[in-house]
């Protein structure tokens, strides 16, 4: 989350010191006309037709129209059906978020002690579920 900030420790630019990563070879991200981004990074790959604000979003992650993702680390192929919300949470690969879900703290600026939820890979959040603050959830298939 440090690279969000104005001078982040770490410079992706720096050319005499490469950062190697994965490529997944995707189209460029897609942002829709009524979607909103904020202090962000957005991958290749990434549909944004909702909110994300203060947030790091890796390749193929869709966050669809009303969805929201605030404070959090979503990774590859992850999606954020309608009218969800995320929250200061780390998302792991292959991860649904149903229709309506609450995933985290809700998006509340005066609170002072905000935990960490964390989603593990490829689970599945039920349409209208609620995931507290704090909380882990596993795929435990």
């Amino acid at each position: 989350m440090e690279l969000l900030y104005d001078d982040p420790p770490i410079n992706l630019y720096d050319e005499p010191w490469r950062i190697f990563s994965r490529n997944p070879n995707d189209p460029p991200h897609l942002v829709d006309r009524d979607a909103r981004i904020v202090n962000s990074l957005v991958c290749e790959g990434c549909r944004i037709y909702g909110t994300v604000q203060n947030s790091i979003l890796s390749s193929g992650v869709v966050v669809e129209k009303g969805a929201a993702v605030y404070d959090s680390i979503i990774m590859a192929d992850t999606k954020v059906c309608a009218d969800a919300q995320v929250d200061m949470a780390i998302v792991d690969e292959d991860v649904t978020i149903g229709r309506g879900a609450a995933v985290g703290e809700a998006n509340d600026p005066h609170r002072q002690e905000k935990e960490i939820t964390v989603i593990g890979r490829g689970a599945w959040i039920a349409p209208g579920g609620i995931v507290p603050a704090g909380k882990e959830v596993r795929n435990d298939t």
